[in-house]
């Protein structure tokens, strides 16, 4: 468990899975369409190298953290992330991506 987190999903080109307190990726839903739409909404805008994103909307925050092939979304428990989650959610998709 980490800090602020609620639920995750991993999505990588071998599959896709999800854990949270609610089962499941904890509401994170089609993570790995998601991710595509942030992609190209990425490279629409110019910013094609950046690596995470975070949506607010009024069920809460999503964090998407993209490296490579694989990425790793987040739903924020409402509380946000203490000091060194982010950082350690970086750390955890940048391993995944090594390992896909």
């Amino acid at each position: 468990e980490l800090p602020g987190v609620a639920g995750c999903m991993v999505s990588c080109p071998a599959g896709t899975a999800g854990a949270g307190a609610s089962g499941g990726g904890a509401g994170v839903g089609e993570g790995a369409e998601t991710v595509r739409y942030l992609r190209e909404i990425a490279r629409m805008t110019g910013v094609d190298d950046a690596t995470q994103f975070s949506l607010q909307t009024g069920q809460g925050t999503l964090s998407f953290f993209l490296e490579g092939s694989s990425s790793l979304t987040v739903r924020e428990d409402g509380t946000g992330f203490p000091p060194g989650t982010r950082d350690k959610l970086i750390l955890v998709a940048r391993t995944l991506d090594r390992l896909a």
